[in-house]
């Protein structure tokens, strides 16, 4: 009998020590296990923050290239005011000229009848 309990505890020690030793093998990979979950948490966490930051860099991007098409949009308006100001000014500036013009071709033609009406007919007065 002492063989029979002797072997059981050798069988039992061995089993014993296998256990221990697939529970330590078991501990490990789930250590491993947990640590990758946590470097893939931490760069989940890194790829989110990364996002956010694009993110916000994309949204003040749009808003800066909204500011500047607004921008170039009022500047366009006050070319356009201008220059139609500028050919207004044009416009009137012709009128005035040819106005003036005007004015002095009939003094010019007033001053050549008073010429032609004051000076005897040269034609007629003959040698």
């Amino acid at each position: 009998m002492n063989e029979d309990a002797n072997s059981a505890v050798d069988s039992l020690t061995r089993s014993e020590q296998q256990l221990r030793k697939r529970l330590e093998e078991a501990q490990l990979q789930a250590e491993e296990a947990l640590t990758r979950v946590q470097q893939l948490q931490e760069a989940a966490g890194r790829a989110q923050e990364n996002f956010k930051q694009e993110l916000e860099s994309s949204r003040r991007l749009v808003e800066l290239k909204d500011q500047q098409a607004q921008t170039h949009r009022n500047r366009l308006t006050e070319v356009e005011l201008r220059l139609e100001k500028v050919k207004d000014d044009g416009v009137a500036e012709v009128r005035r000229i040819r106005q003036e013009l005007s004015r002095r071709k009939r003094a010019t033609t007033r001053q050549n009848s008073k010429r032609t009406r004051s000076r005897p007919s040269l034609i007629a007065s003959g040698p």
